[in-house]
Parts: C-alpha cells; structure tokens; sequence
C-alpha cells in the first residue's frame, strides 16, 4: 500500500515555521536541489526590491534627481546596512502577477 499524500498550496508552503519545512524537507532528498533553488530565487526577489526601494530613497536625496545606478545602489545597502529609513516616502507596493492557476509568476 502506498503511503498517504497530500498537496500544500503556496500559502500553506509560505506559513510553515523554517524549523518545521527543514523537518519535512529532509524526508525527501531527491528534492534538496529545488529547494536550494527556490531559496535562491527567493532571496533575489528580495534583495532586488531592496535595491529598487533604495535606489528611490537615493534619488529623492538628491538635488538633480539622478537614480543610481544598480552597483552604487547595492555597495550603498551593503555600507548602510539595514537602517531604518524612516524619512524616506514608501515605495509602492508592485502589483502580484499572478497565473491562472493563481501561483505567483516571479516563482514559476
């Protein structure tokens, strides 16, 4: 008899403690490597919005308005760090492209 499955949608995915995913990932080797790879792409997606929101702070504290380029921006996160920039106007929040089997398009 074949053990019992069941599908996680994303969101379930995205609300599993990391303690809890790593626990359920080692079940399953075979999978390590599209996990890795998901993480990556996770931390890109991040880090680029990081980049793009900093990149709008720098050119709004600028007199000519200039937007830096994405090297100035990026040493700039990494000198700066996390510091909470309070000053600076939100960006506004992209619009989700979702599919139509209601995954997100940066994902798949």
């Amino acid at each position: 008899r074949f053990p019992r499955t069941m599908s996680l949608t994303y969101s379930m995915v995205m609300a599993l403690e990391y303690t809890n995913f790593m626990d359920i990932a080692e079940r399953y080797p075979d999978f390590r490597s599209s996990v890795r790879r998901a993480a990556v792409k996770i931390a890109i997606t991040r880090c680029m919005g990081m980049c793009a929101q900093r990149s709008k702070f720098l050119a709004l504290s600028r007199e000519d308005g200039r937007m830096p380029g994405l090297d100035e921006t990026f040493q700039n996160l990494i000198s700066e760090g996390s510091k909470d920039e309070t000053s600076a106007p939100a960006a506004p929040a992209a619009p989700s492209k979702a599919t139509a089997n209601g995954s997100s398009a940066a994902f798949g």
